[in-house]
């Protein structure tokens, strides 16, 4: 069971910089309560995997990404496992050509390595100074990361929500929409419009996209492979390996060695 803790107070304070670094350890298992700023908050964790939840969403942020959430944004924060936290909190003036709406961006090398450095400021750094091009620089590399499609869009017609919860407890499940259909009292064709209508995926890609959050929450659990590929109702590990590494890039063996 989740326990709920409160934001941080220095997120609830006035911006002191345009740009402020916020470090925090959080335990596994924590909600931070659901909260907003009036400024923009590149949520990173350095150790650990977390969960961002807003009103259009699930966002999962794992080894190598990191979620973005912009002003006046209502998000709840939930850690998988203990979590060592780096959050940014960029005011409006410094955000004009980042993203308008929560996306996961790919933390680079570069930018994790800045990212730590960036970490070790004193909230009275001059901004003006060496300190201040540091947090710019991060800014302008962030400005230029890639999106990486880690969103869970929820929605919000009743029969879909009975289908995506279906799926939520069992990942196994491979009911097409005709099989929904027959269960929820509507036709196929409508599912399928209403899955784009509110959600911007399909039914497939919707499912495809649960299956890579619980696999990446498995995986910070240390779960074996091939247990997480029988969970999720995959054929063979290849295959479950195939779509997580042609989504993320990565292998799953990449994400499991973190934790090890």
């Amino acid at each position: 069971m989740l326990k709920t803790i409160p934001p941080s107070a220095l997120g609830q304070q006035a911006l002191q910089r345009p740009i402020t670094v916020l470090n925090r350890s959080l335990l596994g298992k924590r909600a931070v309560k659901k909260h907003q700023h009036e400024w923009g908050q590149l949520i990173y964790a350095t150790q650990g995997i977390l969960s961002v939840i807003t009103s259009s969403g699930r966002f999962i942020v794992p080894p190598e990404q990191a979620v973005w959430v912009p002003p006046l944004t209502d998000h709840e924060i939930i850690t998988v496992n203990d979590v060592t936290l780096a959050s940014f909190y960029i005011s409006v003036d410094e955000i004009l050509q980042l993203p308008q709406h929560c996306t996961v961006l790919n933390i680079s090398h570069l930018l994790k390595a800045l990212i730590s450095e960036a970490s070790t400021l004193s909230q009275t750094y001059d901004w003006s100074g060496k300190d201040g091009r540091l947090l710019r620089l991060i800014r302008d590399y962030l400005i230029e990361a890639d999106n990486i499609a880690l969103q869970l869009p929820y929605p919000k017609d009743p029969r879909l929500i009975q289908i995506t919860m279906r799926l939520q407890d069992e990942p196994c499940n491979n009911n097409t929409l005709e099989d929904w259909g027959k269960q929820i009292g509507a036709s196929s064709r409508t599912l399928t419009r209403l899955f784009i209508k509110e959600t911007g995926l399909s039914y497939r890609e919707w499912k495809q996209r649960l299956k890579l959050q619980i696999a990446i929450s498995m995986l910070s659990e240390q779960h074996e492979i091939s247990a997480i590929s029988d969970h999720l109702g995959y054929e063979s590990v290849s295959a479950f390996t195939y779509m997580f590494r042609k989504e993320l890039g990565l292998a799953p063996s990449f994400y499991a060695a973190q934790y090890k």
